[in-house]
């Protein structure tokens, strides 16, 4: 009788956080809401597959361009390349602060795995591109 009585007050609590979340009117939740129920946040996480590659494939080629490389002395990174670079910095940053804004709780996403992952791989490249 007591597994039944905790198990409908757990049933019960899931349904009040679920009204809430509803209820909420915040920009964040509208936000988050509009994803999920148009499917964008599938689409973004697939821009954000491609551009990490991007992004690590330009690091690739870059260390080709090295100075301390003795095969190509004074080779210079193409401009292109730069570029490229700093638009999927742009695009990764973007796609991180949008993530940290819609999350439910901000602190608990910004320890996640996911976003030390992507925090730790944008901020020495920002350094060194800007």
């Amino acid at each position: 009788m007591r597994d039944i009585a905790y198990m409908k007050r757990k049933i019960d609590e899931d349904e009040d956080m679920q009204k809430a979340d509803v209820n909420k009117n915040t920009i964040a939740s509208q936000v988050r809401r509009y994803f999920e129920a148009n499917n964008i946040d599938n689409w973004i996480e697939i821009t954000n597959g491609i551009f990490s590659f991007a992004f690590a494939v330009t690091f690739i080629i870059e260390t080709y361009f090295n100075d301390r490389n003795p095969r190509t002395p004074h080779a210079e990174a193409p401009e292109w390349l730069n570029i490229v670079e700093i638009v999927c910095i742009l695009i990764l940053g973007l796609d991180y602060i949008t993530k940290l804004f819609v999350a439910d709780n901000r602190l608990l996403y910004f320890f996640s795995t996911q976003s030390l992952i992507t925090y730790i791989s944008l901020i020495p490249a920002s350094l060194i591109s800007f």
